[in-house]
């Protein structure tokens, strides 16, 4: 076309159709319609009367796609020249035909000199990669095309292949969304059937689990609760022993159902921490009574270590950090057959412990090192058949450190024993104060020399001064039950030896522990026998006293105890009468309504779980009886009713209050627990204390309990009102229904107790003036629930 300065007019208006044919065929996204864009605009821009498009699929040949004819008199069939097509194939140059009766190539080609076309021009299309197609025109004009017109198609033969390129691109790509898309839509849906399915699942295993628990804890109530009682009874130094030993293993065991659930709560990340003050070697040491008795029946020597910055009192979870000891020591005790098994806890940090479990057992493959935490895996599935267990043990040991802000981790090799260990945060609450033993002659006899070595460099951190000769001591430690010793002696004995031990005979100046024991319990026993040593006399045995305050109500206070196992009933009224009530069983919900109408009690506890009637139903009475035959005027009329349920799901405590209930306990029962529960509720009888506050008192969760009520109650209450003067009967006890437990769970007693009587037919008032009442009331009750408790 020459230069910009040379251009003349035919080159500018060839210029200008090149821009208006690029723009043409860039602008559909489609295909198709790009080829039909590129096939139009080369025929029209070179005043073609005919046109055909070829794609080249594959590269045995190109393919007629499409056509255009501009002729009047169209044949039914589309005949093109094969020969200058095959030749523009093979060569992939541009052919331009001036007659096609000139042109001994196209001799063979009657066909389209039978149709009088002349002129033929063809050009390939060539992409980035690969030859796309053809450009193919013709005409019945000889001379129709000119070389510039050969130049021009073969321009737009080049904006023609990127325009195929670019809607070919976008159509896969709209086909790779679609299919997404599709696929996405599919895995939803089958990710909401598996999720749905899951829940399904979990929601059965939970409710399993939980039905299992609450069946394992009615017993274990009445092992703790019967222990508790005779230990408060007895004297005898033995028998104490072994009461505290049958009650620390079945706190353990209680301890251990509730973690029955902790797998699918896990699962479910529903675990929640109970941080709280607690004494670290009291958690230790009803967790050691656990393990202690596996590893004398193996003749394994376990051993205890705490460093001396490792503090006496903590903050922390003390259930999780039992939990993951007492599977850690079980495990180290399970596949060590000769041997020792020891935990160490040291300060790691200044607000971090480091806890490890050394044992010399068997060891683990470098290789099974990480699949043990794996659910239901084992090192080797012959320690199944071997050992027994489930292989659960380790994964909930490691969720469970990971929930208190640690990572478990293992040191091992194969045959020569295993270290656990994790680092955990846990604040000083009480630091750790060494005995004042500086300077006393001790001498310490030990069979196993692991727990020698142990109890040396524990006695040395005092500062006590060793001695080699028991002639020259003052106190002394043996590991046997044999007296035989004229000095003070601290018998760490097993217990088997205790068993076999008849302790009321033996003097003041031999005193009997359990090994291993720990440093205080330790302390506490060599400054009793250094007293005897000093000439004074041994205080007698006397029986345990409670070391809490114990509620003292008025004398012939009679408490409705709702419990249908005869047991518990044993446990809970020697508890309760020990402080001054006066019992009076139910053994169902039917007898509770039945006791309560007849005489109305100081305090409830309410089994939730009972026979006909449960604890909610016969809840939901009481309270409509009080409002009806007591004449309740305000919240602290009402008789408090303290759920009691071995049964503990995540919602339990929410259902309670929904049904009228004011506190909920768990079995087994704690003297201490229920001692300061009561105690609380005794409060709130002689009015010294608000309902509210003690409803909420000790927990956190429920700090803004009755305010989270206050838009339902306000929309039940609006609802309420407006059906209340309807005639379907169904919709009204919806409606009240709703407002009463919400009224219930916030606090507002007496109105879910009027709702319980206008349900049930005791109260004749009608449901719209009841309604009004509780408008009346509303204005002044709503911001009552916006008060937090102190």
């Amino acid at each position: 076309m020459g230069s910009l300065k040379n251009l003349s007019l035919e080159d500018v208006q060839r210029l200008e159709l090149l821009s208006k044919v690029g723009k043409r065929i860039n602008t559909p996204d489609n295909f198709n319609d790009a080829l039909q864009a590129i096939l139009d605009s080369v025929v029209d821009s070179l005043e073609a009367e005919r046109g055909a498009l070829f794609l080249c699929e594959s590269q045995d040949a190109p393919e007629l796609i499409l056509a255009v004819d501009r002729r009047e008199e169209r044949p039914q069939q589309f005949t093109y020249s094969q020969t200058v097509v095959d030749k523009v194939w093979r060569e992939l140059v541009p052919v331009a035909v001036v007659d096609t009766r000139d042109n001994e190539d196209l001799a063979g080609a009657r066909s389209i000199q039978a149709q009088g076309i002349r002129s033929v021009m063809c050009v390939p299309m060539i992409g980035r990669q690969s030859t796309l197609g053809l450009l193919y025109l013709d005409n019945r004009l000889s001379d129709a095309f000119t070389g510039p017109d050969l130049q021009m198609l073969d321009i737009i033969a080049d904006l023609a292949a990127t325009a195929l390129e670019r809607a070919r691109f976008f159509e896969a790509l709209q086909s790779l969304n679609d299919s997404l898309e599709a696929t996405v839509y599919e895995r939803t849906r089958e990710a909401e059937e598996a999720r749905t399915e899951a829940e399904r699942a979990t929601e059965a295993k939970s409710l399993f689990l939980a039905n299992m628990s609450h069946e394992l804890r009615t017993p274990l109530n009445g092992v703790l609760g019967l222990t508790d009682d005779l230990l408060r009874e007895e004297a005898t130094p033995s028998l104490r022993l072994r009461l505290e030993q049958i009650g620390y293993s079945a706190r353990s065991l209680s301890a251990l159902v509730n973690g029955i659930l902790d797998f699918s709560k896990l699962e479910s990340g529903r675990v929640e921490l109970d941080n709280h003050s607690f004494s670290l070697e009291q958690v230790l040491k009803t967790m050691l009574a656990t393990v202690a008795y596996s590893a004398q029946e193996k003749g394994i020597d376990l051993i205890v270590s705490l460093s001396p910055e490792v503090p006496s009192e903590v903050e922390g979870d003390s259930t999780r950090l039992k939990q993951i000891l007492i599977n850690l020591l079980a495990n180290a005790v399970k596949f060590t057959e000769t041997g020792w098994v020891k935990l160490t806890v040291e300060r790691s940090a200044p607000e971090k412990l480091l806890f490890s479990v050394w044992d010399s057992g068997i060891g683990i493959p470098e290789e099974k090192q990480q699949v043990i935490f794996q659910p239901f895996s084992q090192a080797d599935a012959s320690t199944t058949r071997q050992f027994g267990g489930t292989g659960l043990g380790l994964s909930i040991c490691h969720s469970l450190t990971e929930l208190l802000g640690g990572e478990l981790q293992l040191e091992s090799r194969l045959g020569e024993g295993s270290r656990f260990f994790f680092e955990v945060p846990l604040k000083t609450v009480k630091p750790y104060r060494p005995p004042d033993l500086r300077g006393v002659r001790i001498w310490v006899e030990d069979t196993s020399q692991a727990h020698r070595e142990a109890l040396l460099e524990e006695l040395r951190s005092w500062e006590m001064d060793v001695v080699s000769e028991s002639s020259a001591c003052q106190v002394g430690i043996v590991s046997t039950a044999d007296i035989g010793r004229d000095f003070p002696c601290l018998h760490l004995v097993s217990n088997d030896e205790m068993r076999h031990r008849k302790l009321t005979e033996i003097g003041p100046e031999h005193r009997f522990m359990l090994r291993p024991v720990l440093r205080e319990e330790l302390a506490e026993g060599l400054r009793a026998l250094l007293h005897l040593a000093a000439g004074s006399k041994a205080a007698p045995v006397s029986p345990k006293t409670e070391e809490y305050a114990v509620p003292s109500p008025p004398p012939d206070s009679v408490m409705l105890v709702a419990e249908d196992h005869e047991i518990n009933q044993l446990v809970t009224q020697r508890m309760v009468e020990s402080w001054g009530y006066r019992c009076q069983f139910a053994s169902s919900g039917l007898d509770v309504v039945r006791y309560f109408s007849e005489r109305r009690p100081r305090l409830i506890l309410m089994d939730i779980e009972m026979p006909g009637v449960d604890g909610y139903a016969a809840t939901r009475q009481i309270r409509g009886l009080e409002e009806s035959s007591f004449g309740s005027k305000g919240e602290e009329d009402f008789v408090p009713i303290l759920a009691v349920t071995a049964h503990l799901a995540p919602d339990l405590r929410a259902r309670c209050l929904e049904a009228g209930m004011d506190d909920l306990l768990g079995k087994p029962l704690s003297r201490a627990l229920l001692a300061s529960r009561l105690l609380l509720w005794e409060e709130v009888v002689e009015g010294r204390m608000e309902r509210t506050r003690a409803r909420l008192e000790g927990h956190k969760e429920l700090t803004d309990w009755p305010a989270r009520f206050l838009s339902d109650i306000h929309a039940a209450l609006s609802t309420l009102s407006v059906v209340a003067d309807r005639e379907d009967q169904t919709t009204k006890e919806q409606t009240a229904g709703r407002l009463e437990r919400l009224a219930f769970a916030a606090g507002l007693t007496h109105w879910g107790a009027k709702l319980v009587n206008w349900k049930t037919g005791r109260s004749r008032t009608p449901l719209n003036e009841i309604v009004m009442s509780f408008m009346q009331e509303w204005k002044s009750l709503a911001p009552t629930l916006l008060h937090r408790p102190t």
